[in-house]
């Protein structure tokens, strides 16, 4: 009988242990490959085998990422920076020639506002778009050279930080 009681004793404290060990999870990446680069302005790191999720570009640079990007960044609803960003609004949604925009950032600062496809294609932008804070600011993009799908609008900061996004729909 006591052998029965210790043996269910020791059963709890190794699965109290365990579960107790499981409480906390960081963010890790498993690949076969990749490289970490840093210096003071920017930080990158990269890895094999990764599925493309989005692409960041300017004029010159273009940058795919993949799992290991930011949680913050979901491409598939709506997101706003509660730092950056006020409000954000389009109609009409579903569109067909044309797509408006409304604005209201947080902080002044030049934006990039671009639209792209499902499939990470960049199809219309905007560089350097001075908002000021709590000036809502209306952006009308032309949609007519646009094909009937699911699209997204990204709205990132002079930095690269994401701002906001916003899906949308263009029925042609």
């Amino acid at each position: 009988m006591i052998l029965k009681y210790s043996f269910i004793f020791l059963f709890c404290i190794c699965l109290a242990s365990s579960t107790w060990a499981q409480t906390e999870i960081s963010r890790s990446v498993v690949a076969s490959g990749g490289h970490d680069f840093k210096n003071d302005q920017i930080q990158l790191s990269a890895t094999i085998g990764e599925v493309m999720v989005t692409t960041l570009s300017t004029e010159t640079l273009v940058l795919t990422q993949g799992f290991q990007q930011p949680e913050k960044e979901d491409f598939t609803s709506s997101y706003q920076s509660p730092d950056l960003i006020e409000s954000i609004s389009t109609f009409p949604n579903p569109a067909s020639e044309r797509i408006y925009v409304d604005i209201t950032t947080k902080k002044e600062d030049n934006y990039n506002i671009e639209i792209f496809d499902v499939l990470g294609k960049r199809w219309k932008s905007r560089r350097g778009v001075d908002l000021d804070p709590g000036i809502e600011r209306r952006l009308q993009f032309e949609l007519n050279d646009l094909p009937g799908g699911h699209y997204f609008i990204r709205i990132v900061d002079s930095r690269g930080q994401l701002a906001g996004s916003l899906r949308f729909l263009v029925q042609q």
